[in-house]
């Protein structure tokens, strides 16, 4: 058996550790598509790299970061007046737990 051969047997054993319950055209579709993504991916390995020099990091690079300081950013008396009810400068919501 081809390593990339996905089997419904596959699809099977990974339904039952997902706790998933699939029908039998269910799991024939699934490996059908996992077969096809295999193959795609396989595909990988014959493209030429040759020509490419490694790359250290291919994410963004690493931004500057600014002191971690308390701040003042809004006034409390704005923020309070966009609250439909305040309670001694608090604002309050209805009660959800009795």
């Amino acid at each position: 058996m081809n390593p990339l051969d996905y089997t419904e047997a596959e699809v099977e054993r990974v339904s039952k550790l997902a706790k998933l319950r699939l029908t039998d055209s269910e799991k024939q579709r699934l490996a059908e598509e996992m077969q096809k993504i295999l193959e795609f991916v396989s595909l990988l390995s014959e493209a030429d790299t040759e020509s490419l020099h490694e790359s250290g990091n291919c994410s963004a690079p690493q931004l500057p970061l600014r002191e971690d300081k308390a701040e003042l950013l809004f006034d409390r008396q704005q923020m309070l007046m966009n609250s439909a009810t305040v309670t001694d400068g608090y604002i309050t919501v209805p009660r959800v737990i009795e």
